[in-house]
C-alpha cells in the first residue's frame, strides 16, 4: 500500500507542475487585464474630467456674458446699486436713514 501511494504521489508531481502551469498564466493574464482596466478607467476619469471643466467654462462665459448684457441693459451706476440694497436691509429692520447717509454708506460699502 505504501509503495502505491509513492507511485500515486511521483505521478501526481510529475503531473502537478504541468496542470499548475496554466494557472500561473490565467493569474498573469488576469493581472495584466486588470492594469489594463486600472488604466483605462483612469484614462475615462481624466476624460470625463476635462469634458465637465469645458462645459463649466462654457457655463461661466455664458453667465458673464449673461451679467454683461444685463449691465448694458440697466444704466444704474454701481451707487444707486448699492443704495437699492441698503434701504432693502433697512426695510427689513424698519431703520431709515438720511438720503446723505445713504449714498455715505453706498460709498462706504463700494470702498470709495
Amino acid at each position: 500500500m505504501n509503495a502505491i501511494c509513492i507511485i500515486a504521489s511521483r505521478r501526481a508531481l510529475l503531473i502537478l507542475p504541468r496542470a499548475a502551469a496554466p494557472v500561473k498564466q490565467c493569474r498573469f493574464m488576469s493581472g495584466l487585464q486588470d492594469e489594463i482596466k486600472k488604466k483605462e478607467a483612469v484614462e475615462e476619469n481624466l476624460y470625463i474630467r476635462k469634458k465637465e471643466a469645458c462645459e463649466m467654462e462654457l457655463k461661466r462665459d455664458a453667465a458673464e456674458a449673461k451679467r454683461a448684457a444685463e449691465v448694458a441693459a440697466n444704466p444704474k451706476t454701481p451707487e444707486m446699486i448699492a443704495i437699492e440694497e441698503i434701504t432693502g436691509l433697512l426695510a427689513t429692520t424698519g431703520d431709515r436713514v438720511s438720503t446723505e447717509g445713504l449714498s455715505s454708506l453706498a460709498k462706504w460699502k463700494l470702498g470709495k
